[in-house]
C-alpha cells in the first residue's frame, strides 16, 4: 500500500491534525467575507496607494490580492517585510497592517510607525500585543479566529483584504468571483482528501515525484509570483525541505546558465526536480517562452513536472494552485515522516527576538 494511503501512518504524524486546518479553507473564505464587511470603515480622504505590512504567514494573502487585482487596481499595492515602513506611505495610504499571531516585531514597529504618518490605518489580527494596541488607539481592525499556524488561516488573511478594498471603491465588486472560488476549492478539498487513493489524488501524486529530491519552483511574474513563493514557503515548514523558486521571464536571462551545473549535480546526491506553475488562461506571449525553457530543461535531461492552475477567473486559478501546494507540502511531510504543523528553529528564533526586545526596552527605560 502507498504510505499516503495509511490513515493511521497519517493520523499519527498529523497530531495536531493540520488536515482539518486544510480542510477548513473553504470555510474560510466564506468567513472571511464577513469579517471584512464588519470591520467599522470611515471612508473619508482620497487613497492613492496601498500598502500592507506583515511577515511570513501573514504577508502571503497580500501576495496573492495584490496579483489577483494587478490588472484592476489603479493605485499601486505594496506588500511590506521590514521593521519599517516605505517613504510613500502617508495620508493617502491605505496601511494594512497584519499579524496573525499580533505578536510579530516587524508588524508591531511598523504599527508604531504607521500612527506618526497618519495613514488609513486597518489591523488584521487574532490577539496579542498588536490588537490591545488597535483597541487602545482606537484604530479599526479585523478580528481574526485564533488558535491555528498562521500558515493555516490563509483564507482570513487573504478575503477581508479583498473586501475592504472592495467597500473604499478601489476595486470592482468580487460577489462572482468569491462564490466561484469557493466552489472551486470546495471541489479541490474532495479530491486532495487523505481518503482519496493515491492513484486518483494528485496531491499525493506530486508529493510521491518530489520525495527526496529538490524542488525548484517556477511560474509566471505576472500573476503568480505568490503562488510560487507560498509553494517554497509550505514545502519549508510543512515538509521541512529545501526549495527553490525563480520567475518568468527573468529567469531565462539568467537562471537557465545555471542548468548544467544542475545536470552534473543530479549525477551524484543532489536531486532537483523543476516544477512549471502553468496558468490555463495564459496568453500566447507567455506561453512561447516558457515552451521554450520547458525544452531546455528536456534537453538536458531534469525532471520536470508541469502543474497547470484550474478555474475561469484570476482569483480562482490563483488559488487552485495555491491549494494544491499546500496539500502537496502536508502529504510530502507525511512521506517524509515528520508532522507537519511543528516549526521549532521558527519558534526558537521569534522567542529569542522577543526576549532581546524586552530587554532592550528595560534597559532604555
Amino acid at each position: 500500500m502507498n504510505p499516503l494511503d495509511e490513515q493511521d501512518r497519517i493520523e499519527t504524524l498529523d497530531s495536531a491534525k493540520m488536515r482539518d486546518l486544510l480542510y477548513s479553507l473553504p470555510q474560510q473564505v466564506k468567513e472571511g467575507i464577513v469579517l471584512g464587511e464588519g470591520v467599522d470603515l470611515t471612508v473619508n480622504r482620497e487613497v492613492r496607494s496601498v500598502c500592507l505590512s506583515g511577515m511570513g504567514g501573514s504577508a502571503i494573502g497580500g501576495d496573492l490580492v495584490r496579483a489577483a487585482l494587478r490588472d484592476e487596481m489603479r493605485v499601486p499595492f505594496l506588500v511590506n517585510r521590514e521593521y519599517s515602513l516605505p517613504n510613500f506611505v502617508d495620508e493617502k495610504t491605505l496601511l494594512f497592517v497584519v499579524s496573525y499571531s499580533g505578536e510579530t516585531e516587524e508588524a508591531l514597529l511598523a504599527y508604531e510607525e504607521g500612527k506618526r504618518r497618519k495613514p488609513l490605518l486597518i489591523g488584521i489580527t487574532s490577539g496579542g500585543r498588536l490588537a490591545e494596541a488597535f483597541e487602545r488607539d482606537g484604530t479599526p481592525w479585523i478580528h481574526l479566529p485564533g488558535g491555528s499556524p498562521p500558515r493555516c488561516a490563509l483564507g482570513y488573511l487573504t478575503i477581508p483584504l479583498l473586501i475592504v478594498l472592495e467597500r473604499f471603491g478601489l476595486i470592482g465588486g468580487k460577489k462572482e468571483d468569491l462564490f466561484e472560488l469557493i466552489q472551486l476549492l470546495t471541489s479541490l478539498r474532495d479530491r486532495f482528501d487523505p481518503s482519496v487513493p493515491a492513484r486518483e489524488n494528485l496531491a499525493k501524486e506530486v508529493a510521491s515525484r518530489l520525495y527526496n529530491k529538490i524542488p525548484l519552483i517556477y511560474a509566471d511574474s505576472n500573476y503568480f509570483e505568490g503562488v510560487a513563493h507560498r509553494w517554497e514557503t509550505q514545502l519549508n515548514e510543512n515538509a521541512k525541505v529545501f526549495a527553490h523558486t525563480d520567475l518568468f521571464p527573468e529567469l531565462n536571462h539568467n537562471e537557465v546558465m545555471g542548468w548544467d551545473h544542475l545536470k552534473e549535480m543530479s549525477e551524484y546526491t543532489f536531486h532537483p526536480i523543476a516544477i512549471f506553475l502553468k496558468d490555463c488562461n495564459s496568453s500566447e506571449k507567455t506561453k512561447h517562452p516558457m515552451i521554450l525553457t520547458l525544452e531546455m530543461i528536456r534537453e538536458l535531461g531534469l525532471d520536470l513536472l508541469e502543474i497547470e492552475s484550474e478555474g475561469k477567473g484570476l482569483l480562482s486559478r490563483i488559488f487552485s494552485l495555491v491549494y494544491l501546494g499546500d496539500y502537496v507540502s502536508y502529504y510530502l511531510a507525511i512521506l517524509r515522516g515528520v508532522d507537519p504543523t511543528p516549526i521549532p528553529r521558527i519558534s526558537k528564533f521569534k522567542s529569542q527576538l522577543t526576549e532581546s526586545h524586552h530587554k532592550d526596552t528595560k534597559v532604555t527605560k
